[in-house]
């Protein structure tokens, strides 16, 4: 018998200290998970206050900078739809948006290498932004003419 008795609390005991008063306590389905007044009283649910970290308090610290291979298949919706005319204006590749955010002086530090020390100047970032286009020539018109320069 008191091989029963100690059973009854061993297995009784976890559910009764452990069990979720609010779901015990609710006559209805839409009770549960309604906190009462004294819970929301002494409810301390925000983040911890931190104090002032010094930069002699850093022991280590990383930064990573990670290449985007517009290659893998993963990558191609950051780099498709390649023309944009077949498409309708919500759907445009990453460049685009980055292009655009530099032109409107939303970005304003642009590289001139990856190593982010020499800052690009506006007419540097144009002259990279230009490229050549190559019409289609006749008969003998195959030189200097059929290349035409055009802002990208």
């Amino acid at each position: 018998m008191k091989k029963l008795i100690a059973i009854f609390f061993i297995t009784v005991t976890p559910v009764t200290l452990f069990g979720q008063a609010n779901i015990l306590n609710a006559k209805s389905p839409s009770e549960i998970g309604v906190t009462t007044a004294d819970q929301d009283k002494f409810d301390n649910n925000k983040p911890l206050d931190y104090g002032y970290v010094g930069d002699k308090d850093i022991l280590f610290s990383k930064t990573v900078w990670e290449i985007i291979d517009l290659d893998e298949r993963v990558n191609f919706p950051l780099f498709f739809p390649a023309d944009t005319t077949l498409v309708g204006k919500e759907r445009r590749p990453l460049v685009h948006y980055i292009l655009n955010g530099v032109l409107n002086g939303e970005i304003e530090n642009y590289y001139v290498e990856d190593n982010l020390k020499d800052k690009m100047t506006r007419e540097q970032l144009d002259r990279s932004l230009r490229y050549k286009k190559i019409r289609r020539g006749e008969g003998e018109g195959i030189g200097e003419e059929r290349i035409s320069i055009e802002a990208g």
